[in-house]
């Protein structure tokens, strides 16, 4: 009986003192808007970089929110919450942890922070519309120097100027054509740095493709004014297309870069396949062009499609192309002991296609999870060739009689492999921290979602209740 009253004590006075609380301390947060307009429900990192805010204020900064506080129905809202009736919430990664950070707002600092923003977004919004023409000095360079170095002269070459004044007034004008008429056709176009290295590439390897093209279709070494103009020819053609490829399709360096390391190693792919699978003389030039300017072309075609699967960036794309260099040397090292110097034997082919292939697979695993600058991919390369070169040095000090080539191919790989370790090691730890800085793609667990999911039993009669989020997918732009 007495535990019975007890019972019925504790319930009346709980009762009591939810009946005589204060109903005003109920109040509810509603998100609002950043501007006045509706659009702006948040400010990302992104955002906040554009705008210049928060950035330089909030150590971390991972996103902003703006909510305003409104009491419950039939509830007085108290003083404090009739002053500051808005929350800015600021999120901040820290550490490892994520923090948020609450402040009160007035109505009259809430007007002024949207100005604010809307003032920021006027200035911004004309940078959008700006014609991106970053990679236009790059592609008028490219032009002139294959006007200096190739068209200058295969121009009159192939028009059989015969006069000697006439050729070099055709070489000046061709060479300064190949400036201008560019800058003309470019002025008001969109030229990025993507856009000006595939045309850089295709204007180039344009050329080989020329020559591989006449020498497979006319045969028996053909040279002279059908190749040169072949090659002049293709050039054009696949400096033109690349650069339309890469301004249609808004590729970014880093699947250009893709696209020329497929292509180029195409063509030692298509070298070794032909030694290994010819083996008529006759045949051998016609056949091994042939071959090489289709696994040329697979290769790009291949780069592209590799690069649709891989977020690689300029510098990612380099250190592959690099370490793809590295098994190369590597291989051939190893099939450096059995030739017999007899030309290019099926060992050393062999070689060519195992090493690189397994050097461009290990290239890809290293730089997996990690994002390095074009600058980073530079200074592997260099430590790759430095590294080959030294290996060589050492190798014609000690033995400058060395009348075999095994040990300067082994030393090179060595030295080769080394000066790839030593660059990739000391720039590692940077492209991992900047690939987990630069991410769009966050994944969150959600704790509430996971404890409610526990705490969840058997659901009795018609009543509904939505599921728990067990975690949170977002993608930032």
């Amino acid at each position: 009986m007495r535990r019975r009253l007890a019972s019925f004590a504790l319930a009346l006075a709980a009762l009591t003192l939810g009946l005589i609380a204060p109903r005003g301390a109920h109040a509810a947060e509603r998100q609002v808007t950043f501007d006045r307009a509706g659009r702006i429900t948040r400010v990302d990192e992104a955002l906040a970089r554009r705008l210049g805010m928060f950035i330089e204020r909030y150590e971390g900064f991972r996103e902003a929110r703006l909510f305003m506080l409104t009491a419950a129905a039939g509830d007085s809202a108290s003083d404090s919450t009739a002053t500051n009736r808005f929350v800015l919430e600021i999120t901040i990664l820290r550490g490892g942890q994520l923090l948020r950070e609450r402040e009160l707002y007035t109505t009259g600092q809430v007007s002024a922070l949207r100005a604010d923003v809307e003032s920021r977004m006027a200035a911004a919004e004309p940078e959008r519309d700006k014609l991106d023409q970053e990679g236009r000095p790059r592609l008028l360079l490219g032009s002139a120097t294959l006007g200096l170095g190739f068209y200058g002269w295969a121009v009159p070459y192939v028009f059989e100027v015969q006069d000697g004044s006439q050729a070099f007034g055709a070489y000046l004008l061709t060479a300064g054509a190949s400036f201008f008429l560019p800058m003309m056709l470019t002025a008001h176009a969109r030229v990025t740095v993507s856009d000006a290295s595939l045309y850089w590439y295709g204007s180039t390897r344009g050329i080989v493709h020329g020559l591989l093209l006449n020498d497979a279709v006319q045969g028996n070494g053909s040279q002279g004014q059908s190749a040169v103009s072949t090659a002049m020819i293709t050039s054009l053609l696949e400096g033109s297309l690349g650069y339309a490829y890469a301004r249609s399709g808004h590729l970014d360096a880093g699947t250009v870069q893709t696209m020329a390391t497929g292509g180029d190693y195409g063509l030692l792919w298509g070298f070794s396949l032909a030694n290994l699978t010819n083996s008529a003389a006759d045949d051998f030039r016609p056949a091994t062009s042939g071959t090489m300017l289709i696994t040329s072309l697979a290769g790009i075609a291949g780069g592209r499609a590799l690069a649709a699967h891989r977020a690689y960036s300029n510098g990612d794309a380099a250190v592959m192309r690099s370490a793809g260099f590295v098994g190369l040397l590597a291989a051939s090292a190893v099939a450096d002991i059995g030739d017999t110097g007899d030309g290019i034997s099926k060992s050393y082919a062999t070689a060519f296609l195992a090493g690189s292939l397994t050097g461009l697979a290990v290239g890809d695993r290293l730089v997996a999870g990690r994002e390095f600058t074009a600058g980073d991919g530079l200074v592997i390369q260099l430590g790759a060739s430095a590294g080959a070169l030294m290996g060589l040095g050492i190798v014609a000090v000690v033995n400058p009689q060395g009348d075999t080539s095994t040990p300067y191919l082994a030393s090179a790989a060595v030295g080769s492999a080394l000066g790839y370790a030593m660059a990739y090691s000391g720039l590692s730890r940077k492209a991992v921290a900047r690939s987990s800085e630069g991410t769009s793609w966050r994944f969150e667990i959600a704790p509430e979602g996971v404890m409610a999911a526990l705490r969840r039993g058997p659901e009795r009669g018609t009543t509904y209740r939505a599921a728990p989020a067990l975690a949170r997918v977002s993608w930032r732009f």
